[in-house]
């Protein structure tokens, strides 16, 4: 597999990278927990929490919220272009013209992926990823995308003809893992 190089959250362009996730040599950042109410769901047949029950997620300590991991639910994320996008709960949309992939350096560049690419999606514990009609086409592991997909940790999106976007877990202590 290959080396990861992580940007520092705090002063991308000024601090060096780093092979560690969310630290530098000048910051050491570290996703910490919060509590936060959370909007009610659709009454599901799980057993999970009640909807609206307060839950963990974490935050970095300039309070953006980050992906929540759940009783069930990993934190998932994704390496695109040398930068961690962390799948929110609510999904999380990937293409040249979408909100979600604004920060990443040199996106836009890349016609080979579509203004709406994919849309990864979650379905209880389990995340998904449907491809959004786009050109070239949205594979995991190889296989193209026709119908949704299941993502997984170790997994590998690949998005048009040849980028290709690594899957992560971040467990509690906020370090990659590429799989369960």
């Amino acid at each position: 597999m290959a080396t990861m190089i992580f940007r520092c959250p705090q002063d991308p362009e000024g601090c060096p990278t780093s092979p560690v996730l969310r630290s530098c040599d000048t910051h050491k950042v570290k996703l910490e927990p919060a509590r936060v109410e959370t909007p009610a769901e659709e009454p599901r047949a799980d057993t999970g929490p009640a909807p609206g029950t307060p839950r963990t997620v974490y935050q970095q300590p300039d309070g953006a919220a980050s992906s929540a991991p759940s009783g069930r639910r990993p934190v998932i994320a994704l390496h695109l272009l040398g930068d961690l996008l962390v799948v929110k709960p609510e999904g999380l949309l990937l293409g040249r013209d979408e909100p979600d992939c604004a920060k990443v350096d040199g996106l836009a560049e890349y016609e080979q992926i579509s203004r709406h690419h994919a849309r990864l999606y979650w379905d209880a514990e389990t995340l998904w990823v449907a491809d959004q009609r786009s050109t070239n086409g949205t594979y995991v592991n190889g296989k193209r995308a026709v119908t949704p997909l299941p993502l997984r940790p170790g997994d590998t999106l690949r998005l048009g003809l040849d980028v290709e976007v690594p899957v992560f877990e971040i467990d509690e202590n906020g370090e990659l893992r590429s799989a369960p």
